[in-house]
């Protein structure tokens, strides 16, 4: 079940969260445009499977591993 904000501090958080997944999948997609956006949006290029909720990984693994397991190269540059 999908969780409703009821004030604006749950809504922020929902979304950062949102936006951590979202940085997580373009790097392990080699998505460097997404990647890029995000990380200029403010999202911590540190993010690490244990700061989200719902994507199945191993724990602890930070988003630049799984850019660097893409084999694309503009976003493994993005992080850096």
């Amino acid at each position: 079940l999908l969780i409703i904000p009821q004030t604006e501090a749950e809504r922020r958080t929902l979304g950062d969260e949102q936006r951590k997944r979202e940085l997580m999948f373009a790097a392990k997609n080699g998505d460097a445009a997404v990647a890029r956006r995000l990380l200029k949006a403010g999202v911590n290029p540190n993010t690490t499977t244990d700061d989200l909720r719902g994507v199945p990984a191993p724990k602890n693994i930070p988003a630049i591993i799984f850019a660097a397991a893409s084999g694309d190269a503009e976003t493994i540059e993005a992080f850096l």
